[in-house]
């Protein structure tokens, strides 16, 4: 993906001027941010500290010593943070993270490298964890890992990303809040503050680039065959409308993330550009030929001008990466004003 060096240079300074003009009489104290994606410091005097997630309430006397991340969504937030030195194995692909992330998690050891269907209760309590972070609904639950109850009993402390849970929604602040709870579950509260500063400035740089850009219309295609898979959640909503789009199923919200709609709706909303998830065995190539072939969609804009954008599913869920999501989709829809 393009990356473009103004922008880079601007949220520098952005940074640098938050940072030293932050007030910080109700926070922890500054802590030095210079390589916050792999280093951690842990303050004893932030203990206890009580977190609610997904109804369930947690104290945590001190910051976990074996940590297990479910998904590399996951795993990116706690190297993010600085917390993956807390952390004794992954499900997930170390490969496929983002190079900031890259060196840290590739000292993290993989349970596994494909994140479904998960390895079983025994190999996760072989590993004789103390917190399990999961980026997926149902982990914790009798039939997978175990309930948190019953976890907890076993002193295994647990935390859900908060879009996954019952009723909730995929939002940026949810996100955000997540990170900052899982800064204070780690000790590591400052640089989870910090990061959530840096990834708002660098979004705000691109908004203001866009000021004065026409939103383009977009479906993102998740997974498509006789029907199509289409994404909707309030997460990526925002993360298309930061980037110059708007979400032409954005009605569909409240239904979840995603859902399956026929390939004439998609035809009635006549989208400026198709985004595609790329992830699993279907190249982003073999799926823009299924859509350019398909007889319905010839007469759909995006289609007719071969407007095409992508971007891995990671980036696109709940994690450390929508700073970038953001970027890198904003080049692609509007690659006139990120030369």
């Amino acid at each position: 993906m393009r990356r473009y060096g103004l922008i880079s240079v601007l949220v520098m300074l952005l940074f640098i001027y938050s940072s030293c003009g932050t007030n910080t009489s109700s926070a922890p104290p500054a802590v030095d941010e210079s390589d916050s994606a792999i280093s951690a410091a842990t303050s004893d005097a932030d203990f206890p500290v009580t977190i609610e997630n997904c109804g369930f309430s947690q104290v945590f006397e001190a910051p976990p010593e074996r940590a297990i991340a479910l998904y590399l969504n996951t795993s990116e937030i706690l190297a993010a943070i600085g917390a993956t030195d807390k952390v004794v194995g992954m499900v997930g692909d170390s490969s496929l993270a983002l190079p900031i992330y890259a060196e840290a998690l590739d000292n993290v050891p993989a349970i596994s490298v494909d994140e479904f269907p998960l390895p079983s209760r025994e190999v996760f309590l072989a590993e004789q964890p103390d917190f399990i972070l999961t980026g997926a609904g149902g982990d914790f639950t009798e039939d997978a890992i175990g309930t948190r109850e019953a976890l907890q009993e076993q002193g295994i402390a647990t935390h859900q990303m908060t879009a996954t849970c019952d009723g909730a929604t995929a939002s940026l602040d949810t996100l955000h809040q997540d990170i900052l709870n899982l800064g204070r579950i780690f000790g590591v509260f400052d640089q989870a503050e910090l990061f959530v500063n840096e990834q708002n400035q660098r979004i705000e740089v691109v908004r203001e680039e866009l000021s004065s850009a026409a939103p383009l219309s977009i479906v993102n295609v998740d997974s498509a065959s006789d029907k199509v898979f289409v994404g909707h959640s309030e997460l990526l909503n925002t993360l298309l409308v930061f980037a110059g789009g708007e979400n032409v199923f954005s009605d569909l919200t409240e239904q979840g993330s995603f859902s399956e709609v026929a390939w004439e709706e998609i035809v009635e909303r006549n989208p400026d550009m198709i985004l595609i998830n790329d992830y699993g065995s279907t190249s982003v190539e073999d799926k823009i030929a299924a859509i350019e072939g398909h007889p319905a969609l010839g007469s759909i804009a995006a289609v007719q001008n071969s407007r095409f954008a992508f971007m891995p599913l990671a980036s696109l869920t709940t994690g450390a990466r929508s700073a970038e999501a953001v970027e890198e989709l904003a080049a692609q829809f509007h690659p006139e004003l990120f030369q």
